[in-house]
């Protein structure tokens, strides 16, 4: 299915998100033409993005929900640079599937305020380290 929609859409960013730990599908993973892989918060993101490689296709991880439902926004501020440390200048900030209705405003402003706050490449990746 991706090979097809990339043949007839060259120009179509490809993005793969699978819910939940995929740590064991990685390398599965790795196979697929796809530009973005995002993981989902249970998925061991220095072991995806040590096993992705650096680069366009560094994967990035979405914050966990239960940090944006339950934290606080200097957990969620917080949350956002350890996974961009850990992915690098590839990585995007995000909560991946949705953002929960019940979502705090202030921790939704906290993970906006971090993305306006820091440039993609502040951080080499330090996952392949």
């Amino acid at each position: 299915m991706v090979e097809s929609i990339r043949q007839a859409h060259p120009e179509v960013i490809v993005r793969l998100h699978m819910c939940g730990n995929t740590d064991s599908l990685i390398p599965q993973m790795k196979q697929l033409p796809v530009q973005i892989y995002e993981l989902d918060s249970p998925t061991n993101l220095a072991c995806g993005a040590g096993m992705l490689g650096a680069g366009p296709r560094n994967p990035g991880q979405c914050l966990d929900i239960t940090d944006m439902l339950e934290g606080t926004p200097e957990h969620v501020y917080e949350a956002s640079r350890r996974c961009h440390q850990t992915c690098g200048k590839f990585h995007i900030v995000g909560t991946g599937c949705e953002v929960p209705p019940m979502t705090p405003a202030e921790n939704l402003h906290a993970m906006v305020r971090y993305s306006r706050e820091h440039r993609p490449e502040e951080f080499e990746a330090t996952a392949a380290a």
